[in-house]
């Protein structure tokens, strides 16, 4: 409920971008967990993804929040945001995908703010199978 009522802030223009990826980035802290992460993840995004398509920001935090997963809690969240990103139409996906590979050539200022750690694309890569199953669509 916390994630979508967060959207429905932004969309409605009550809080700005800057304003709901801090709230976001508070949801992903690692303190919290990730279960619940990933459900205000399902909230945020509930509906339509068009969002990550549009705000780099956004895309940056949610990524970077997978990313530094471990391998067990990866298990236990990836139903559920596999789940909200099968609800997004086929070309908000690719587009998304689109995004993710290219920002996977470097690091950018958005995933540099949400990781104290650079970007580490060999580690990246390997989320790709998941990335595609998730989006629906193999990655080139």
């Amino acid at each position: 409920i916390k994630g979508w009522a967060c959207r429905c802030l932004l969309d409605d223009n009550a809080i700005d971008s800057d304003q709901a990826a801090t709230l976001l980035s508070l949801a992903l802290s690692p303190g919290n967990d990730p279960g619940v992460a990933s459900a205000w993840i399902e909230g945020f995004l509930s509906g339509s993804g068009s969002i990550l398509v549009h705000d780099a920001t956004l895309l940056a935090l949610i990524d970077g929040w997978l990313s530094g997963l471990s391998d067990a809690i990866f298990q236990q969240v990836c139903p559920i945001v596999r789940r909200t990103f099968s609800t997004f139409a086929k070309p908000e996906r690719r587009m998304i995908g689109e995004k993710i590979k290219h920002a996977s050539s470097g690091p950018t200022r958005a995933v540099l703010a949400a990781s104290d750690h650079a970007y580490d694309a060999s580690r990246g890569s390997l989320v790709d199978p998941v990335l595609a199953l998730i989006l629906g669509d193999p990655l080139p």
